[in-house]
C-alpha cells in the first residue's frame, strides 16, 4: 500500500495576480466577467447551430460587388471574374448550378479568387466558382471554417477573425447582417 498525499491547498488569487483573459488583476480567468460573457455568447451560439442564415457583405453600392456570408451554401460563388489568381473556364452548360428558387445559373469559370481588404489583409477564397448572371457573390461559411476562420457573436454583430487576427465586422441591416465597419475592396 502506498502512503496517501496530503491534499495541497488551493491557491487563492494574488493581489498581484493578473487575469489571463482579460489582463485585469484581482481575479481569475474562471471568474472572468469578459471570460463568461463569451462562454454564454458561445452557448447562445450554439442553441442555433441548426438554422441557416446569411450575411450580406456591402463592398460598396453596386449590387454586383456584394458578398453574402451564407451558411447554407458548400461552395464560394462569384460574379466578378476581377480578383481572380486563376481560373479554369467551362463552355455554357458544362457545370450548372441550381438555385434555392430552382433557377438554373451557368458557371463559367472556377479557380482561387483574392478579396482584398482595406486593412491589406487577403482571404484567398480556393475554388470559387464564376456565375456571371448572379446579383450577389456567395462566401461560403462552412469553408471559411474549413479554412480556419472564426465567427464570433457579439451583441448583433458577428466579428470574423483567423488567427486571432480581426478580419472584418458584420452589422444588422433590414433583418441581414451587413458588414460596414471595414469594405472590402475588389482588386
Amino acid at each position: 500500500m502506498e502512503p496517501t498525499k496530503p491534499k495541497e491547498k488551493k491557491q487563492k488569487v494574488a493581489k498581484d495576480d493578473p487575469c489571463f483573459e482579460c489582463g485585469e488583476i484581482g481575479h481569475w480567468k474562471r471568474n472572468c466577467p469578459v471570460y463568461l460573457k463569451e462562454l454564454k455568447a458561445k452557448r447562445d451560439a450554439g442553441k442555433t447551430s441548426g438554422t441557416n442564415f446569411m450575411i450580406q457583405v456591402e463592398l460598396n453600392v453596386i449590387s454586383s460587388n456584394t458578398w453574402v456570408l451564407d451558411t447554407g451554401c458548400g461552395t464560394h460563388i462569384c460574379n466578378l471574374l476581377q480578383g481572380f489568381k486563376r481560373s479554369e473556364h467551362y463552355a455554357k452548360g458544362e457545370i450548372s448550378l441550381f438555385m434555392g428558387n430552382g433557377a438554373k445559373v451557368h458557371v463559367e469559370a472556377q479557380g482561387d479568387y483574392v478579396l482584398k481588404l482595406p486593412s491589406g489583409l487577403e482571404v484567398i477564397l480556393k475554388n470559387i466558382l464564376y456565375a456571371p448572371s448572379l446579383t450577389r457573390n456567395i462566401i461560403s461559411v462552412s469553408l471559411l471554417r474549413q479554412y480556419g476562420f472564426d465567427f464570433k457573436f457579439v451583441d448583433n454583430d458577428i466579428h470574423v477573425s483567423l488567427n486571432h487576427m480581426f478580419y472584418f465586422k458584420a452589422m444588422p441591416c433590414n433583418g441581414m447582417n451587413i458588414e460596414q465597419e471595414v469594405a472590402a475592396k475588389v482588386h
